[in-house]
Formats: structure tokens, sequence, C-alpha cells
């Protein structure tokens, strides 16, 4: 079954925030790179085995400089383990996870609190940084129904990294070499802003190429 819920925005602030719930693991991270590569935030979550799954497309998103979230909430035991039970064993998972090897944020959360103020920090990283980021979490704290202080969110910032809302010439080169080795971003539809996104090492314009420079 699959369903979506779309939740008013008060203040008129810009935006809209869609929660989506797919089919499996697989789709929720394909989901969630096209809808960072359309320049919105986005997240998704799961646990071991389904973590296991996002491998392969946690990979993609590393190569294509994607700025994703998954939250990683652990369970014991391998395979399916112990479903209701929570287990802290799988950061080297995290650290690791996906053949080859690409930069990526594992960021872990200790309390609710933590995780509050933490999810909104990895989309900083993420964004910042132009890579996936890994939130780490047990299931006791997914699990926990507890009362905590209100959460202030004037702590809360918003960086939305090297995002590009405007590209004025048609010269535009999504991997372009910087000095802060971060490339500025275009996203889906923006005019001038054309890029490729393949699971092959590229060139500047992200077309396929065997060399780091043409």
């Amino acid at each position: 079954m699959e369903s979506n819920e779309t939740f008013d925005v008060e203040n008129n602030r810009p935006g809209s925030t869609i929660i989506v719930q797919t089919e499996d693991e697989i789709s929720a991270i394909g989901m969630l790179i096209g809808a960072a590569l359309t320049g919105a935030r986005a997240a998704t979550s799961t646990s071991g085995p389904g973590f296991s799954l996002m491998a392969e497309a946690l990979g993609w998103a590393g190569i294509n400089e994607v700025p994703i979230v998954v939250t990683l909430y652990q369970r014991s035991g391998p395979s399916t383990g112990l479903p209701t039970r929570h287990g802290q064993d799988d950061l080297l998972f995290a650290i690791y996870a996906g053949h080859g090897d690409f930069p990526r944020i594992v960021y872990a959360s200790g309390d609710t609190e933590e995780g509050f103020y933490d999810a909104a920090e990895c989309f900083n990283f993420a964004e910042t940084f132009q890579m996936p980021v890994i939130h780490m979490m047990d299931k006791f704290i997914a699990s926990t129904v507890s009362t905590v202080k209100r959460f202030d969110p004037t702590k809360v910032t918003i960086e939305r990294g090297k995002l590009l809302e405007k590209i004025v010439d048609d010269n535009y080169l999504r991997f372009a070499p910087s000095e802060d080795g971060i490339s500025p971003r275009s996203k889906l539809g923006l005019e001038n802003g054309i890029f490729w996104n393949t699971g092959d090492e590229s060139d500047e314009q992200g077309h396929i190429s065997r060399r780091s420079s043409e």
C-alpha cells in the first residue's frame, strides 16, 4: 500500500512537507535521491535489513554528490534478528556501506532531544558537503514515548550550501573543480542548469569519462 500526506505550512514559510510510504526500501532511497535532485530536502528512515537494501543506491548518491539523509534505527542481530529489541551494532556497517569508496557523514544521536537538533544538522551537512548523511539512533529511541523540554526552533538553522537558484549563462558544469572541493549545485528543471548523472566516473558536466579532466 502506498500513501502520502501533505502538511500545511504556517507563517508563510516557503515550501511544503510531503510524506510518502513506499513499497520497499529500494523504492524509498530511489525516491529520496530523486527528490534531492529537484532541490528538495529529502530524508528516509530504516533499520538494518532495509539499510542493506539501500547500499547500492547509497553509492549512486555518493558518486553523484547527491545530498540525502538516511536515518538508521539500529536493532539487534543480523538478518531480521530481534526486530522488537534495540541494538547499537551497525556503526561499522554505516561507515563502510556500499562498494568502492565515497565520502559520507555518519552522525549519532543519544536521546530524543539530540535527535531533533541533530536531524537539522544532518540536512545542513548533506547540502553543505553534497554527500549522503547517515543519522544513527537505536530502536529504543525510535520506539520510546517520553516527555522532553519544548524544542527551541531558534537553535535550528537552515544551510543550503551551494544550491543555485539562478544560472545566467549556458556554460554550467555541475562537477567543476573548486578551491574547497564542492561544486555549485543545480537542480532538475533549472534554466541553463543542465547536468547528467550516471553511476560511472564522469567529467565536469556529468558525462561518462575515464579521465579526471578533459
